[in-house]
């Protein structure tokens, strides 16, 4: 089960006398800003210089919605929440996605656009991006994750790895089958939908089990990133193993009924052909379609490979 939030587009409008625009010709400049992330290594980012009457300090040139969830990502990584960037013609939904790929929290998120105006005219227009947390238990996962990787992971091979965060979620938490039947458009927040329920009540739908294979596999330096399909209304990842990009399933490695210790490894590193057929043809994936409407595998795919060019 998946569930999927963002705001809406919003404005904000600032108007400026005409004294105020009286300054010399403005010939913006491209810096360049550094961004040190725990999970995507030294990253830059370009930074673009404003006329006088503008506000913010620092505005990003961002050049697709893949750059943008990934600069969103990084900044929040140094407790930015909210920043600005160049005008752009970007879709709200295909960055949430991208966003949502990477993030292991639950979030709440919004676009919009601030407005520079003298008179009707707009001489001028900055897009943000803001990020709210729903429920802010950082810390709580984040211990979790600590005695996850002590207990299971000690070889630094990628394949082991993945192998043992599976068997580790697997062995530590039971599906929530409360969940099974439920209107998810009622639903506004519940825990097992989130890594932090996971690790904390040791129940989970499958955004959760993704989640939290995503947070494990960021702490230990295994590329992945969470794949989400609203045609199935359901959640899984995309992992590197060494040498190729593969998937895991712990939802569907996990019995239901649960059976205490059994954990399978059906759905562990197997390739997109397989995912959608399906293991003896049942239980096939449907990723959606692209193009607005959720995110293809292609798209998943080339995302994984622009968040980890060398991995």
């Amino acid at each position: 089960m998946k569930r999927f939030f963002h705001w809406a587009l919003m404005l904000m409008v600032i108007t400026l006398s005409a004294c105020s625009l009286i300054e010399r010709p403005f010939t913006p400049k491209i810096t360049s800003r550094i961004a040190e992330s725990t999970v995507f290594g030294t990253r830059t980012l370009s930074v673009i210089s404003q006329p006088n009457y503008v506000k913010e300090e620092t505005v990003y040139v961002v050049e697709s919605e893949m750059e943008l969830a990934m600069t969103a990502k990084l900044l929040f990584e140094e407790g930015i929440l909210m920043f600005y960037y160049e005008d752009r013609d970007f879709d709200l939904n295909t960055t949430y996605d991208y966003l949502d790929a990477i993030m292991i929290h639950a979030f709440r998120f919004s676009m919009g656009t601030k407005t520079y105006t003298q008179g009707d005219t707009v001489i001028k227009a900055l897009d943000y991006v803001k990020i709210e947390l729903f429920n802010d238990q950082r810390t709580v996962v984040d211990s979790h994750i600590d005695a996850f990787v002590d207990e299971y992971l000690s070889d630094s091979d990628f394949r082991v790895q993945i192998r043992e965060i599976n068997k580790g979620l697997v062995l530590e938490t039971k599906y929530d089958t409360t969940y099974l039947n439920v209107d998810l458009t009622a639903i506004t927040d519940h825990t097992s939908f989130e890594a932090y329920g996971l690790f904390e009540f040791d129940t989970a739908v499958c955004s959760g089990y993704a989640k939290a294979f995503l947070s494990v596999a960021e702490a230990v330096g295994v590329p992945a990133i969470v794949v989400s399909s609203r045609a199935m209304n359901h959640a899984w990842n995309l992992v590197y193993d060494g040498s190729a990009w593969l998937y895991v399933d712990s939802t569907y490695n996990d019995p239901i009924p649960d059976k205490k210790g059994r954990v399978l490894t059906t759905y562990l590193l197997i390739d997109e052909a397989t995912l959608i057929k399906g293991i003896n043809e049942q239980d096939g994936h449907i990723f959606d379609s692209g193009d607005g409407n959720g995110l293809s595998a292609q798209d998943y795919v080339s995302f994984a490979q622009y968040l980890y060019p060398n991995p």
